[in-house]
């Protein structure tokens, strides 16, 4: 391979939300989130609550294979499918349910194949792209609407974008749709205005175990072509770390464009010796600045990092 681009992450710090007066039933969320760790209400009760038919039935289960993205997460329609958000503002620093519609031709719809796990992937991100989250809503089929539920906390005031990407069957495959919308926390303002996204470093280190983290790259990033890419972790001596498979895939790389926002979601392959990820890089909504998050599975536990791309 000819490293022609070599790019080290950029860590997103982490912010810890303390929420006082927990009650027993909240607990801390292990979803990954950039920049912050939610408490939330024990996710095991609401999906009781819901019934097992709230988490869709599933269909052929598929590994982690590559499904084309319609949608960049920008409209809230794509071919048909609608997401509606039921309540679209928030507090910060308050546990609370996101909760959202979704209907195919003003149709509820009721079957999503699962997908990596789940049937519903959601990203929440704020608009100046300092925090964001990849949760999983359950869907209540008590509910008339049947609406999608997830716990969520915000941290801070500012304006977010809701993303919610789902599978669909068509003929002898799938394909992946990613509609979104828009929610506002507190007075819709961030403390500090513009998009907060890290320069390149010459070395950086994940958080919070200190993994170093580089992409190496066959050619330029560029938005006509795939490249393909080798994400390489190792440890703070240097040394190879065992990396495992997260949510069916070697690495998910959640991506938004700086200049708008419009939102990747790719897949890695571990390597045959499980110490390196292997990318298809694809940047469908175009070139410009992308900043973009990996979350991957390291020594046991989920880690979480990120750093800017340049897309030609």
């Amino acid at each position: 391979m000819n490293k022609n681009i070599k790019y080290v992450f950029v860590p997103v710090v982490f912010l810890a939300l303390l929420i006082t007066g927990c009650s027993s039933k909240e607990t801390v969320t292990e979803e990954p989130t950039m920049g912050t760790t939610t408490t939330v209400e024990n996710t095991e009760t609401l999906e009781e609550s819901m019934g097992e038919e709230g988490m869709s039935q599933e269909g052929t289960a598929h590994a982690a294979g590559h499904h084309h993205l319609t949608g960049d997460g920008l409209k809230s329609m794509e071919s048909g499918y609608e997401i509606k958000l039921i309540n679209s503002t928030f507090k910060a620093k308050s546990a609370a349910n996101l909760e959202f519609t979704l209907t195919k031709d003003g149709e509820i719809l009721k079957e999503i194949p699962i997908s990596h796990e789940y049937p519903m992937h959601l990203v929440v991100v704020a608009k100046n792209l300092s925090w964001y989250t990849h949760i999983h809503p359950v869907q209540d089929v008590n509910d008339p609407q049947m609406k999608w539920v997830v716990p969520i906390n915000f941290p801070y005031d500012g304006e977010y974008r809701v993303i919610a990407q789902f599978n669909q069957p068509m003929g002898d495959h799938e394909m992946s749709y990613a509609i979104g919308a828009e929610l506002k926390v507190g007075s819709g303002k961030f403390a500090k205005e513009g998009i907060l996204v890290p320069p390149f470093q010459a070395t950086q280190q994940s958080a919070p175990s200190k993994f170093n983290v580089t992409l190496d790259s066959e050619g330029p990033l560029t938005s006509e072509e795939h490249t393909k890419g080798t994400f390489t972790v190792k440890d703070s001596l240097g040394n190879p770390v065992s990396l495992g498979t997260y949510l069916k895939a070697g690495a998910h790389i959640i991506g938004f464009r700086v200049q708008d926002g419009a939102y990747v979601h790719l897949h890695g392959d571990l390597s045959t010796g499980a110490d390196q990820i292997l990318v298809d890089m694809e940047f469908t909504p175009g070139p410009g600045k992308y900043r973009l998050f990996v979350e991957f599975m390291a020594d046991g536990g989920v880690e979480r990092t990120g750093f800017t791309v340049d897309v030609s």
